[in-house]
């Protein structure tokens, strides 16, 4: 029998699964985009996960730290009365997840599973008063958790529950969910640094305007379709980008080709289950520092950018073109050396390389990156150093 899911593969060699297909996920991906300019439909898109990953309920909240307010909430699956029982409840969460030290210890980059992580919390002895008193009832044997933003302005989740009648979570919605994290991040990020719901407007164009974020909808060759007020300002300052004969062109080197680099990614067949390139660092433009942000919109090959302050998803310049030209693990390594200022023997030796092997990576980072010699390299570099303001 064919196995249930065809398209994107997780596992290797024998008994390799499908895991879902290229058109669910896209699908999926899809929904949660929605969500960046519109957070009303978050509800929607966490029924949707729900549904494809057979979890009851779903949760995104993401509370801002200066004053512990909520700056994004909603759910889906709950139960009325459940839903207004959920703040009272919610202090015990972190208990649930085995305390605050081991809740930040955990990667944002990767999902969480309370089976995993805390195992003895949702036992059948299980203690637990969260457990207790809010899973049992319900229900809920197990829970999977994404981190969206930790940071010294807010922090935020996305949590979702699994029922007994299907039980604990798997591989399948591990991975799955892995690949649906750097989106879910991403449209929290965009919808934070939008502040949507304090825009009240009847139509998207006033809404864009009304932002003091400078937002760009612009075509796959980077054609300037739209500017808001903000962008338009940015471009009059002539500090690091500019439209010129209609189209968006960044003066900062290596930030232009690494742009076009990142919409052409977003824009190849399927490249919607990939990580596309996210936050790139930018030089102060009107006296502040931004990162420009790629959101695929749901006309093809339609893409926001949008240039955020420079505080959010700070990088090393090494991670950043790892991102940006696609290098493997190892290149990453030996790139992260020489930035040091490591030489290639240094760099051989320190890693525990063959020279050989050093020189045949820096060759295949010349060849993604564009550059032709070590300095070039780390001038493309410094380019993507991480801006603190």
């Amino acid at each position: 029998m064919p196995p249930p899911f065809g398209g994107y593969e997780a596992g290797c060699g024998k008994g390799r699964m499908s895991f879902i297909t290229n058109d669910r996920l896209s699908a999926l991906i899809g929904s949660i985009y929605d969500c960046a300019l519109d957070p009303g439909l978050w509800p929607r898109a966490l029924d949707e996960i729900c549904r494809e990953l057979d979890l009851r309920t779903g949760v995104v909240s993401l509370i801002r730290l200066a004053d512990s307010q909520p700056m994004l909430a909603a759910a889906t699956g709950f139960e009325p009365e459940w839903i207004s029982r959920l703040d009272h409840y919610s202090d015990g969460l972190v208990n649930l997840w085995g305390g605050e030290a081991t809740i930040q210890a955990l990667p944002l980059d990767e999902p969480a599973v309370l089976s995993k992580i805390n195992p003895r919390a949702i036992d059948e002895y299980s203690d637990d008063p969260f457990h207790l008193q809010f899973n049992r009832p319900q229900g809920f044997v197990d829970a999977i958790a994404v981190g969206v933003s930790r940071d010294t302005q807010a922090v935020g989740t996305i949590g979702f529950n699994r029922h007994r009648d299907v039980g604990l979570i798997g591989p399948r919605e591990t991975e799955v969910m892995r690949l649906l994290v750097p989106h879910l991040q991403r449209a929290v990020t965009v919808s934070r640094v939008l502040d949507m719901q304090k825009i009240a407007a009847q139509n998207m164009e006033v809404v864009l305007n009304a932002l003091r974020i400078p937002i760009v909808l612009a075509a796959r060759d980077l054609r300037v379709l739209f500017a808001n007020r903000a962008a338009e300002r940015m471009f009059a300052a002539k500090a690091g980008l500019a439209c010129l004969a209609g189209r968006l062109q960044v003066l900062q080197p290596g930030v232009q080709r690494a742009l076009e680099g990142a919409v052409a990614k977003v824009s190849q067949q399927g490249a919607a289950t990939q990580a596309a390139p996210f936050g790139i660092p930018l030089a102060a433009t009107e006296g502040e520092l931004r990162s420009v942000h790629i959101l695929p919109l749901t006309q093809e090959e339609t893409f926001a950018l949008i240039f955020s302050p420079r505080h959010l998803g700070m990088e090393s310049s090494a991670a950043i073109l790892s991102s940006l030209f696609s290098l493997t693990a190892g290149e990453t390594r030996v790139l992260e050396q020489i930035l040091t200022g490591r030489t290639v023997q240094e760099t051989a030796r320190h890693l525990d390389l063959g020279v050989s092997t050093v020189r045949t990576h820096m060759l295949h980072i010349f060849e993604k990156t564009g550059v032709h010699r070590q300095a070039e390299l780390v001038s493309l570099a410094a380019s993507f150093a991480p801006l603190r303001n």
